[in-house]
């Protein structure tokens, strides 16, 4: 467990009022015990909720690299070896893509079809956000997405189980977030339970969420079946 997931959880124990810090999850402690009941619901409660930036993932179904192609233009995507590569020059035939002088190594995730002709969700999606910023209509049936027609881009929110990359703003807002879940059992006036609850709904969540805006001005948190179904 990360010294940030530790950090979230010592800083809700004193939101609440407990006594006494942890130094993992699986501690014999009851304030551990509240801790790992509650922090892996709040943790991905919280990311669903809204697309921060530092969760965002893009996908999209990329074709296999072909030795025998010419890849003509620059930006050229391919598959290959599970990850996805762009072509950094024009008329680029027979470079393997690990060749850095040829190709780029980029951070989407390749979609894989399926035998029913749908997608695979990838193994680290909690939510898909949208395909092409919106435009295109999709359908999620279990571990499975259904689109009908042409796209580019698959904007999906990932786990993040060990913060990693995650903001102070957001890991603010999840001590708050954990701080209330864990207070009807930790806290020891149900007026503190009360207060909770005001600061994060009316100051801490919608700072949180101002601040990422910024940095993500066109993104809208779309309902679908799947995210319906688990949330």
């Amino acid at each position: 467990m990360s010294n940030a997931v530790i950090n979230v959880c010592n800083q809700a124990l004193s939101l609440v009022g407990a006594d006494g810090n942890i130094s993992s999850l699986s501690e014999d402690t009851q304030n551990a015990r509240i801790c790992n009941l509650w922090f892996n619901d709040s943790r991905d409660y919280l990311l669903t909720s809204f697309p921060w930036k530092f969760a965002l993932q893009i996908a999209g179904y990329y074709e296999e690299w072909d030795s025998e192609k010419y890849y003509n233009w620059v930006g050229d995507l391919v598959s290959y070896n599970g990850s996805v590569y762009r072509s950094l020059k024009e008329n680029n035939q027979n470079n393997l893509p690990t060749d850095t002088e040829w190709w780029e190594l980029t951070e989407f995730v390749p979609l894989t079809l399926n035998s029913n002709g749908n997608y695979n969700i990838p193994s680290n999606c909690l939510r898909v956000f949208n395909i092409d910023n919106g435009s295109v209509p999709f359908k999620v049936i279990g571990d499975e997405i259904q689109i009908e027609h042409f796209f580019h881009e698959l904007l999906y929110i990932k786990k993040c189980d060990e913060l990693t990359g995650a903001t102070k703003m957001f890991t603010r807002a999840l001590a708050y977030h954990l701080a209330m879940e864990m207070s009807t059992t930790l806290a020891t006036e149900t007026r503190r339970q009360l207060e909770l609850q005001e600061q994060y709904r009316k100051f801490v969540l919608p700072e949180a969420l101002s601040i990422d805006s910024f940095q993500n001005q066109d993104s809208e948190i779309i309902s679908n079946d799947w995210t319906n179904s688990r949330y």
